[in-house]
C-alpha cells in the first residue's frame, strides 16, 4: 500500500520533535540546570503534539472532502450520460406514425406546442435530472463546458421535438435538426 506524502511528513516531524525533546532533556542543546530543560522540553512536546494532531485532522478531513467532490462529479457525469441515452432512445421511439395516431389528436391547436402537456411530458421524461444537474452546476461541481453541452442538447432536442411533432409528415423539414441532434449525442464525452 502506498503511503501518502502527508503521512511521511507527519512521521518526519514526529522524529524531529522527539529528537529535540531528548536533546533538551539530556542538556545537549542548552547547558543549564535540569529544571529549565524539562520546562522547555514539555513546551516543545505539547505544542508539537497539538500541531501534529491538527495536521492529521486536516489531512483526514481534506481526504474526505476530496472523496465527496469526486463522488459528486461521478454522479453528475452519470446523470448527464443517462440524459443523453434518454434523448437517443426517445428519438428512436418517436415515429411519424406514432405522432399521427396518438399525439396529434391530443394537441390543442389554439396553444403553442411548448405549453402542451404532451410536449412537456416528453421533454421531462428525457431531462429527468435537469434540476439536479443545474444544482450541481451552480455548486461548482459541473464545469461550464459540460453544462453548455448539456444545455445545447436540451435546446436541440426541444427544437427537434417541436419541429417533429408539428411537421411529422414532412421529414425534409425536421431532418436537419435530427442530424444535428444525433451528431451532438454521438459526440458526447469527446
Amino acid at each position: 500500500m502506498k503511503k501518502p506524502k502527508s503521512f511521511i511528513l507527519i512521521i518526519g516531524i514526529l522524529i524531529i520533535v522527539v529528537f529535540i525533546v531528548f536533546a533538551f532533556l539530556s542538556g545537549f542543546l542548552f547547558k543549564t540546570d535540569g529544571k529549565y530543560n524539562y520546562d522547555i522540553a514539555s513546551i516543545i512536546l505539547s505544542n508539537s503534539l497539538v500541531i501534529i494532531i491538527f495536521f492529521m485532522t486536516y489531512c483526514l478531513l481534506n481526504k474526505r472532502e476530496i472523496k465527496k467532490e469526486k463522488n459528486k462529479e461521478e454522479i453528475v457525469t452519470e446523470m448527464i450520460k443517462r440524459t443523453y441515452e434518454n434523448c437517443k432512445n426517445q428519438i428512436a421511439y418517436l415515429t411519424p406514425q406514432l405522432i399521427e395516431k396518438y399525439a396529434i389528436p391530443k394537441l390543442n391547436n389554439d396553444k403553442p406546442l411548448r405549453s402542451e402537456p404532451l410536449y412537456k411530458s416528453i421533454v421531462s421524461s428525457v431531462f429527468v435530472f435537469n434540476n439536479e444537474i443545474t444544482e450541481f452546476m451552480t455548486n461548482g461541481v459541473l464545469s461550464k463546458d459540460k453544462y453548455i453541452d448539456y444545455i445545447t442538447l436540451k435546446d436541440l432536442f426541444e427544437s427537434y421535438l417541436n419541429l417533429f411533432i408539428t411537421f411529422y409528415d414532412a421529414p425534409e423539414i425536421y431532418h436537419d435538426f435530427e442530424v444535428k441532434l444525433n451528431s451532438h449525442i454521438n459526440n458526447f464525452g469527446t
